[in-house]
């Protein structure tokens, strides 16, 4: 249709459509999609460092309780340690002497920066409760962490979470005992512990959950109070949360143990909306400056165009007004140079072909005075003629025919020689004149012929 053909659209408006199609969409479009991958890779580095925050967590706390593990396999093989504390001592005196030679050195070179404390516990009746050794009591066997260890019956430690305290139990039964039951309570170090969880980087909440889903410790504020014991899927958090989950496998003493992480969505959208701001300001640069060069480029084509067109209009108005010269050399300039050339020259040609019809017509004029003017002194002969034909009607009434006869030759050649308005004479008018002329001059000679020869001669 005409109306989307570009031939029939104006200008500016092709100026205007090349802009939103040239420059606006693909910066929107450009803009757009950079937006959505920068957002993309944003979340997708943000989930990453996530995870790898968490299992930096999760090796870091490995490390602490792999060192409490350590110390729990180093007493629980040793069979000098266990068959001191499984004896039967005959005395009090016997013991510390057992104390001090061997228990106490033994005792005082496995503290390390991961463990807080540890404590053997026995029922042997024939040691005293000194130092990291202690009587396995009533109390001791009604208390929460004890009720804990008995549901596991591994040889390898168990990790029980009691009191806001991680602690590995082991069983030191790897010789024979006697019967005595003798277990070994590790309490790992909570402060360095916590410090792992708050200084992981994870961006969120971070929860420690034992194998039957329960969170025992947590970088969460309120789960001190509220949510350590209470089972994890029970927790309500908002739709906008990221899930991360890291399981120990593969290693007995932490079996089923695993670390849960949520994120809130708004971190990630916060880091998204700082590349949103780049994003913006460059798209804006990208619209400024393009707009300004093509909106520069477009008034010197659009402007110098609309003048000229202005001018054509005033030239059909016979108005030839040139248009002052700019120092241009494209092919506008070039055209408004040829243009001002075309309508001096035409100026000039209808000035030129008015004055020659200026003349034509004054000619003309002037001819038709002449005609005029031959008129009138056509008019007077008129009165003669008719003069002439009254003296020759006279004549003939008094009867002088030969003087009506003069007469009447006479008017006759007078009315030749003023019909006479061209430059050719046909022959038969001459030779009326002749003959007119030679009647007029015997029938004169005839009349008068008393007159002198010469005044003849002069008819």
């Amino acid at each position: 249709m005409p109306r989307w053909n570009l031939n029939y659209m104006k200008l500016r408006d092709k100026l205007l459509l090349m802009y939103v199609l040239s420059v606006f969409i693909p910066i929107v479009v450009t803009n757009v999609v950079f937006y959505n991958v920068t957002s993309a890779n944003i979340r997708s580095q943000k989930t990453r460092d996530a995870g790898m925050a968490l299992n930096n967590l999760k090796n870091d706390l490995r490390v602490t309780i792999d060192q409490g593990v350590g110390l729990s396999y180093s007493l629980y093989t040793d069979p000098v340690f266990n068959d001191t504390i499984s004896r039967s001592f005959q005395s009090h005196f016997e013991y510390i002497d057992a104390y001090n030679s061997y228990l106490k050195g033994q005792f005082s070179g496995q503290m390390n920066q991961g463990i807080r404390w540890y404590q053997v516990y026995t029922d042997n009746s024939t040691i005293l409760s000194s130092g990291y050794i202690d009587r396995l009591t009533d109390d001791v066997r009604n208390s929460d962490w004890y009720v804990q260890f008995q549901a596991y019956s591994a040889p390898y430690p168990a990790l029980i979470s009691s009191d806001q305290m991680l602690s590995l139990f082991q069983r030191l039964d790897n010789l024979d005992t006697g019967g005595r039951e003798q277990l070994l309570k590790i309490d790992l170090n909570m402060d360095m512990i916590k410090q792992y969880f708050h200084n992981s980087g994870f961006d969120g909440k971070v929860y420690l959950l034992d194998p039957g889903g329960h969170i025992q410790f947590s970088n969460d504020p309120t789960a001190e109070e509220a949510q350590i014991g209470k089972r994890y899927s029970e927790i309500q958090f908002p739709n906008k949360m990221i899930p991360f989950e890291i399981t120990y496998t593969g290693i007995n003493y932490l079996e089923g143990w695993s670390l849960h992480g949520v994120m809130d969505e708004e971190i990630v959208l916060k880091e998204v909306r700082k590349s949103r701001s780049f994003v913006v300001w460059l798209a804006c640069i990208n619209f400024v400056l393009p707009s300004i060069i093509i909106a520069a480029m477009s008034r010197s084509i659009h402007v110098r165009l609309v003048r000229i067109l202005k001018h054509m209009k005033k030239v059909k108005t016979q108005n030839f007004q040139t248009i002052p010269p700019e120092d241009a050399r494209d092919e506008i300039g070039q055209l408004t140079m040829e243009f001002n050339r075309m309508t001096e020259t035409i100026h000039n040609l209808i000035h030129e072909v008015y004055l020659a019809d200026i003349q034509k017509k004054d000619l003309e004029l002037k001819q038709q005075e002449a005609q005029l003017h031959a008129l009138h002194s056509q008019i007077n002969p008129h009165f003669l003629f008719n003069t002439l034909e009254s003296v020759r009607m006279r004549s003939l009434i008094k009867g002088e025919k030969e003087t009506a006869k003069i007469v009447h030759n006479m008017a006759k050649m007078f009315r030749k020689s003023i019909s006479w308005n061209q430059n050719d004479v046909i022959v038969k008018e001459e030779l009326e004149l002749i003959e007119s002329f030679c009647k007029f001059r015997n029938t004169a000679l005839e009349k008068n012929s008393n007159i002198p020869l010469r005044q003849i001669l002069r008819y």
